[in-house]
């Protein structure tokens, strides 16, 4: 079952020519643009990175409504700088990131243009799966400078169980060079136009008729700077001015319709029902019967190239991805609420965003590219049980922190319904007792416990078989780092959700105290290190919870130092910590929280400020009798 709008586009012919007339719009400056504090747009506001190259011009267009494929066409006029030891000529230029789970592709529309395709840009973490298409740089260009002409097309074309193509979020701005001249439009049809709105600035957008039936809305943009993205940006959606594009229905039409395609993948026949006769056999519903299904979910590979699920992407039958023994993300999503509902325990799809990006619905874009299965009260604490489906058994339960605190559209019937999924982050409690030896070394004794996350990537690293270059070192506080040469840790899950950790050991004297001070733990971070000048607005933060006890017993009868006070809490992160001196012994205890996982732009730097805190409370405790520095 298709919506409406699709139906509606199986009956249109092409009417647009291959070449489309240029939309002769007139530019506007900053002055002109109300960019609602993104001042770094305009090149007037910020001054241009020399980045080796300019776009004289940089033109994108949209164009729907066609039959077997919807297009964004691109046209530019590359300016080279001559290169130099400081400023190398770039080898490639990105020019559009696309979706391959939607089997989009590019294609150069000009004789001699080579175009490749690449790992993603930064930023697009809100697509199922993101590639960068870019140009190669001529070689003559390289030597010598000059400028490149070219025009490239990015194709998506129809997809099976794709029911709505229309979900752009269009950046107004190059991917990694400024232009002089920017120009975004959109072609339709007059009879079925889309939903075209700016969001992040405010801009009237020219409409024009360009050939019979089919309109045009447009812009342009004098002196604009490249697209700031880099390391650690999971969206630019909501960050940057930005063009949003969809076909303008509901949320209660896309849980409605999208209720009613998982009721019918989700029915129990054929190869499906042995595997439910397995989880209705078990004698403790649901526990029993929940560890049953996600063991049988084992038994399918998850299939990336059909993307990560959701909103747009709708499930094949249960029973076909048994006998393919593989399937999309909405497929294993479907094959398990068919096995817990033949268990009689009630399951529901929730469709949801893995970047920070808002959702709701007073929201104009639906772009939600995850599936999650929930079990109400089905958690051992009696709470509701969420199921990953793109993850295996190991993570009954458990949640990757990308997806905590999420709002989450669940399927209905009867229209759109929002809830949230948990937020507090998965907990992770250390205990170190280190005492010196007559030699100098220290007889060490560690115990930790985890849970969520870390626990499930845990079972996964002993799984696999505990190779040192996959060990999950954020979650081992001091078994992470130089400490697991000379720790052997044993595990022991108590309850199937919680993983305890023990390890005992004899440390050396120079991994116990490197430079004289007691070592730290490493903590897992809050947020990659990104090109902070390069993101100034926004930034993306993991939520995290550590709990930290330690006990240090020296031989001498002197103490060493006071450590630094470990008190801060602002709106984004808390660290309490006390530490104090009983002759030879030292005893700290440290509860680290890192609640934030989008920052407001004047707020950007409080990773950074975490960071250097919590480095310093925990780094800066000098031994007895080690000279400070």
């Amino acid at each position: 079952m298709l919506r409406p709008l699709l139906l509606l586009l199986l009956a249109l012919a092409p009417t647009l020519a291959s070449a489309a007339p240029r939309n002769g719009a007139p530019a506007l400056s900053a002055e002109e643009v109300d960019a609602r504090g993104y001042g770094w747009l305009f090149a007037d506001k910020q001054p241009m990175a020399r980045t080796g190259a300019t776009f004289q011009t940089w033109s994108m267009t949209l164009v729907l409504d066609e039959i077997e494929t919807l297009e964004r066409r691109f046209d530019f006029a590359l300016v080279f700088d001559r290169p130099s030891e400081l400023r190398p000529t770039p080898t490639s230029v990105p020019i559009v990131v696309i979706d391959d789970s939607l089997g989009e592709w590019c294609e150069a529309k000009v004789s001699g243009l080579e175009v490749t395709l690449g790992d993603a840009m930064p930023g697009f973490d809100h697509l199922g799966a993101p590639k960068t298409c870019s140009v190669t740089v001529p070689e003559g260009l390289l030597k010598r400078g000059g400028v490149l002409r070219g025009s490239l097309v990015a194709h998506r074309p129809r997809v099976e169980r794709v029911e709505d193509r229309f979900a752009y979020a269009l950046p107004i701005q190059p991917l990694a060079h400024g232009a002089d001249r920017v120009e975004l439009a959109v072609e339709y049809s007059a009879e079925t136009p889309p939903r075209v709105r700016p969001q992040g600035w405010s801009v009237e957008l020219g409409r024009q008729v360009v050939v019979g039936d089919r309109e045009r809305i447009d812009v342009a943009l004098l002196g604009v700077n490249p697209l700031p993205v880099g390391a650690g940006v999971r969206t630019v959606v909501g960050r940057v001015p930005t063009v949003l594009i969809d076909s303008g229905e509901g949320w209660d039409d896309v849980a409605a319709i999208h209720a009613a395609f998982y009721d019918s993948a989700a029915r129990a026949e054929g190869a499906v029902i042995p595997l439910a006769g397995a989880v209705f056999a078990q004698p403790d519903v649901p526990s029993a019967a929940m560890e049953a299904v996600i063991r049988a979910l084992d038994g399918t590979k998850l299939n990336p190239e059909g993307g990560t699920g959701g909103a747009w992407r709708l499930p094949v039958s249960a029973i076909s991805t048994v006998e393919d023994g593989s399937g999309t993300a909405a497929d294993r999503a479907a094959l398990l609420v068919s096995l817990l509902r033949t268990a009689d325990v009630k399951a529901e799809i929730l469709l949801l965003s893995s970047a920070p990006i808002p959702v709701g619905p007073d929201e104009p874009l639906p772009l939600l590219n995850r599936t999650l299965v929930v079990v109400p009260k089905g958690a051992p604490d009696g709470g509701d049980l969420y199921v990953d489906p793109t993850k295996g058994s190991l993570w009954l339960g458990s949640l990757p922190e990308s997806l905590l605190g999420r709002d989450a559209l669940l399927l209905s019937r009867s229209g759109a319904r929002w809830v949230r999924t948990p937020e507090s982050p998965p907990r992770r409690n250390w205990v170190l007792n280190a005492s010196e030896r007559v030699d100098g070394d220290f007889d060490v004794t560690v115990r930790g416990e985890l849970s969520g996350g870390p626990a499930a990537r845990m079972r996964e690293w002993l799984v696999a078989g505990r190779t040192e270059d996959s060990r999950p070192a954020a979650d081992l506080a001091w078994l992470g780092g130089s400490w697991a040469e000379s720790l052997e840790p044993r595990f022991h899950s108590p309850d199937g959700a919680r993983l305890v950790v023990r390890a005992q050991g004899v440390v050396p004297r120079e991994v116990a105290l490197p430079d004289g001070k007691l070592a730290p733990p490493r903590t897992p971070p809050a947020a990659p290190e990104p090109e902070l000048q390069r993101w100034p607005y926004a930034r993306d933060a993991e939520p995290l919870a550590v709990e930290l006890l330690e006990s240090w017993t020296f031989r001498g009868i002197l103490s060493g130092p006071p450590p630094p006070p470990g008190d801060k809490v602002t709106p984004f992160w808390s660290v309490a910590s006390e530490g104090a001196w009983s002759g030879p012994v030292f005893t700290r205890r440290s509860a680290l929280r890192f609640t934030a996982r989008e920052l407001p732009r004047d707020a950007a730097v409080e990773v950074d400020r975490f960071s250097v805190f919590v480095g310093r409370l925990l780094a800066d405790v000098l031994a007895p009798g080690a000279a400070p520095e």
